[in-house]
């Protein structure tokens, strides 16, 4: 009997196997983090070797990376809105990321004078919903140090911007290539 008790009281445990019943898209995750990964490290490169150009084309591609961002993260969060507490936060962050994107993409001029104000509130969303992703992976333990690691970047990156927008620029480049890597870097520790 004390047995019995003890495997119901293990099964509640935050180490628990993900049930193979689970409707999380290991597949579509694994193919979402290295899109996510591209397109950081090729927005990172860009705006490093067109420095010049770099404030007026940032609100454009900040825009589109926003909006595909946060489209990944409403379909993980949708995906996994039975099961855990953190899909409320993925879909949340990617509505209001879609928001940012959209005003970033389509009125440009009104935004250009609030990029860093933009950036730094997207960076810092989304460095809260990879924690709570993280926290999720428990199975998969590269994927989680790393996507802990993607977010703790996202939420330093957003706050120095934040603090430094004389920088905006550095900062940016320098956290989307290590973003970027970092993503790719999750979907190599995901199988499938």
């Amino acid at each position: 009997m004390e047995e019995k008790n003890e495997e119901s009281e293990n099964q509640n445990l935050p180490d628990q196997e993900v049930p193979k019943t689970t409707l999380y898209p290991i597949p579509l995750t694994k193919i979402g983090f290295f899109l996510r990964g591209m397109i950081a490290i090729v927005i990172g490169a860009l705006m490093f070797l067109n420095q010049d150009n770099a404030l007026q084309i940032l609100g454009s591609l900040l825009g589109c990376a926003i909006i595909v961002l946060s489209v990944l993260n409403i379909i993980i969060g949708y995906r996994e809105r039975f099961r855990e507490f953190y899909a409320k936060w993925l879909i949340a962050g990617g509505v209001i990321g879609i928001i940012f994107g959209l005003i970033t993409v389509f009125v440009p001029l009104l935004v250009s004078p609030l990029v860093f104000l933009f950036l730094t509130l997207a960076l810092i969303i989304f460095g809260f919903c990879d924690i709570a992703l993280a926290i999720y992976l428990r199975k998969i333990p590269g994927a989680r140090g790393a996507l802990l690691l993607l977010g703790l970047l996202s939420i330093a990156a957003g706050a120095l911007i934040y603090m430094y927008p004389s920088n905006l620029i550095e900062f940016f480049c320098i956290y989307a290539i290590a973003s970027g890597v970092l993503s790719i870097a999750i979907s190599l520790f995901m199988k499938k």
